[in-house]
């Protein structure tokens, strides 16, 4: 298959990425209690705000073209970089900064946010060309008798098209290739006219949609986190085609003692929520030797409240870590991160601190840490943490299972 193949085969990609994630989202929720969480808006007010974006988005895609060509003029070929409001943080300013690309744009770099729901107005400090409303516009008008997934690719494809045949030898930058704006630049009509890099944004060993060997060379390169996610995507993903690879470095740690035990928990989106294992946990937990630090997931920060509850549900003594990179707010030589399945969990790994992954289906992702003795599985932390005291048991033996 080649970015020109035809619409049936398109078909079939997406529709063998849908079963291969609807499996592994089986697996996930398997034998689990799940309950949704949030308010329903009036329909009408909705409505309008969904009409005014779309709108306001074909607008964008105008000013888009026309800084494209503008900066073709002046020979400039920054990046473009498309993104959305969860690939970014707020700061103490309440502005809203990239978290995912930070080490590769700079302040000519052009933000395109793909969101078909929400407008940005800026990221950091610049302006954002908002073009998801468009989308949203053909899916529901010229696209609407195709499926979800398939209305949405063409309409992104389109809308992109219009955009990156302007593109001028840029490099463009996707946060995710499997999401339905990451595959219609795959599958771009123009993607001669520039260079396709996809940002890993956690890790993807194991994880479905990288599994399965792609049809045609779906980024010229990939940023990644370590060594071992280059040889994963050669072995999978990316076994047919060459690609360029480049490894961000581990930035430097300045580790310090501490007098308590600090617990790390990054949760997972399928349990809109804690896991049990852990809430089990944080009721013998002795909050004067133990620190405990919640990361959620970026599309789990509008339930805060909901993790407040749970929390205050078995008396945890806490604090939320709402930093955009966990490893530099959290400096604790002694550190122990835990987690259903978060990717978080390997980067805890490679850079020598404990992990504990506490669901099987984080051991399965995983497994390729088996053997370490910084990786441990447990659906009973207090095999080893001592709750009573603080402290850290020494874990000797390779991956512990518990079944």
């Amino acid at each position: 298959m080649s970015v020109n193949a035809t619409f049936a085969d398109i078909s079939a990609y997406i529709e063998a990425l849908r079963i291969c994630q609807e499996k592994f989202g089986g697996q996930v929720r398997s034998d689990r209690q799940f309950t949704t969480h949030g308010r329903h808006a009036s329909r009408l007010p909705v409505m309008r705000a969904q009409a005014l974006i779309a709108f306001r988005s074909v607008w964008d895609v105008i000013c888009l073209i026309m800084q494209l060509l503008r900066d073709r003029r002046r020979r400039n070929a920054s990046r473009i970089v498309f993104t959305q409001r969860a690939f970014c943080f707020v700061d103490a300013d309440n502005e809203l900064q990239d978290r995912i690309a930070r080490p590769l744009v700079g302040e000519s770099s052009i933000f395109v946010n793909q969101s078909k729901s929400e407008r940005i107005d800026r990221i950091n400090g610049q302006r954002v060309f908002n073009t998801g409303g468009a989308v949203q516009l053909l899916r529901r008008t010229v696209f609407r008798h195709l499926s979800s997934d398939l209305s949405a690719f063409v309409a992104y494809r389109l809308i992109n098209d219009i955009v990156l045949r302007f593109a001028n030898g840029r490099e463009v930058l996707s946060l995710c290739f499997y999401d339905m704006n990451g595959l219609s630049l795959a599958f771009s009509r123009f993607r001669s006219r520039f260079v396709l890099s996809e940002v890993q944004h956690g890790s993807i060993i194991n994880f479905p949609p990288y599994e399965i060997p792609s049809p045609i060379r779906l980024a010229d390169r990939y940023y990644v986190k370590n060594e071992a996610t280059v040889g994963f995507l050669k072995g999978h993903l990316c076994r047919d085609f060459c690609c360029d690879y480049v490894v961000f470095p581990i930035a430097p740690r300045q580790a310090v003692r501490s007098d308590h035990l600090n617990v790390l928990y990054a949760s997972t989106i399928e349990f809109n929520g804690l896991h049990p294992v852990f809430l089990e946990y944080l009721q013998d937990v002795d909050y004067g030797a133990v620190n405990i630090i919640i990361r959620l997931h970026p599309r789990e920060r509008d339930q805060r409240d909901h993790f407040a509850a749970q929390l205050a549900s078995v008396g945890a003594i806490y604090t939320f870590d709402d930093s955009p990179d966990w490893i530099e707010a959290n400096p604790f030589e002694d550190l122990v991160v835990v987690s259903p399945w978060s990717s978080t969990l390997e980067d805890a790994h490679n850079i020598g601190l404990m992990a504990i992954a506490i669901d099987p289906v984080g051991r399965d992702r995983y497994a390729h840490l088996s053997g370490s003795p910084l990786f441990v599985y447990s659906e009973r932390l207090r095999d080893i943490l001592c709750g009573a005291t603080g402290e850290l048991r020494t874990v000797c033996s390779p991956v512990r299972t518990n079944d």
